[in-house]
């Protein structure tokens, strides 16, 4: 069966990643490794067109001139939902862009199984294939208590029904732990959860929010369907 001349055939875009302020080594390593999940890359060095241009991704170097990138993603319209790659020397010059909702955090010099690992993990979300409770990588500062204890730490992914921290502190499985957090628009949220697994080789746990129904992972849920756009 043919197809008429007014018949108009549209073909899906490719995604496409905004390369920011990188060096050549890290540029290359990303490059293939968002090259094996067909996402298209682009060198960026102008903000402005992150207000004229649609982009799925970018990956950025948390240094100089980095605020004014991120400020106008978070601020355009067509990009404000944009994954964050943020490349830095360490956790502590990071933490302060959390406001612009940093979603993947690599540590100079990136190496190329690190970046692979983290594309491999984002692309479903970069190319707009995700679900409802999908986990979001994102870092943001916390503060928790446990008994007696005070952790502090930053997150790495959160779902709707838990999230998975970074943190410095002592917790064992079934441990009962509040945390205090802010999200992008969202600020304050106190949430009670249980730590369900302990990674000790990288300080990272795991916490399972209860009981299901709080304050707390009410606003998670509403903060992660308006990242998605999910109404």
């Amino acid at each position: 069966m043919s197809v008429s001349s007014g018949t108009k055939v549209s073909k899906k875009a490719a995604a496409r990643a905004a390369f920011i302020q990188l060096d050549s080594s890290t540029n290359h390593i990303l490059r293939d490794c968002f090259r094996q999940f067909s996402i298209e890359t682009v060198s960026l060095d102008d903000p402005a067109r992150l207000h004229k241009e649609k982009f799925d991704a970018a990956v950025i170097w948390l240094g100089d001139g980095a605020e004014a990138f991120l400020k106008e993603a978070r601020e355009s319209r067509s990009n404000r939902r944009v994954v964050i790659f943020g490349i830095c020397g360490g956790i502590g010059e990071a933490i302060r862009y959390s406001k612009y909702g940093i979603n993947v955090l690599l540590e100079k010099p990136v190496d190329r199984q690190s970046a692979l690992r983290a594309v491999r993990a984002t692309h479903l979300l970069i190319v707009n294939e995700f679900r409802r409770y999908v986990r979001i990588p994102i870092v943001v500062k916390i503060e928790g208590v446990s008994g007696m204890q005070h952790i502090t730490g930053n997150t790495e992914e959160v779902s709707g029904g838990g999230m998975s921290l970074r943190y410095k502190g002592k917790l064992a499985i079934n441990d009962d732990l509040q945390v205090t957090f802010d999200l992008p628009n969202r600020a304050g949220i106190k949430v009670k959860g249980v730590v369900c697994w302990v990674r000790p080789a990288d300080s990272s746990v795991g916490i399972r929010f209860e009981p299901s129904e709080q304050p707390g992972r009410d606003m998670v849920r509403k903060w992660i369907d308006d990242y998605l756009d999910i109404t």
